[in-house]
């Protein structure tokens, strides 16, 4: 379980797939990137990723999260 304040960041590839989760979701920020790159987040900064569809970037969701953070897919 995940203490507040939660701090969300939404990734997607898709501008109108990020355009939607940010109107839905304002308290959150979204970003548009390609998901095989360096993701825009800094190392070590998130206590969790959830990957809910593929392409999975393994490597980057390791680099972005804190240690003891937890990576779903």
């Amino acid at each position: 379980m995940l203490s507040a304040p939660v701090v969300g960041l939404g990734l997607d590839t898709a501008r109108e797939a990020a355009r939607r989760a940010a109107r839905r979701s304002p308290q959150h920020g979204f970003v548009v990137a390609d998901l095989w790159e360096e993701w825009p987040v800094k190392s070590a900064v998130a206590d969790l990723v959830l990957s809910i569809f593929e392409p999975k970037n393994f490597a980057e969701t390791a680099r972005v999260l804190t240690p003891g953070g937890v990576g779903l897919r």
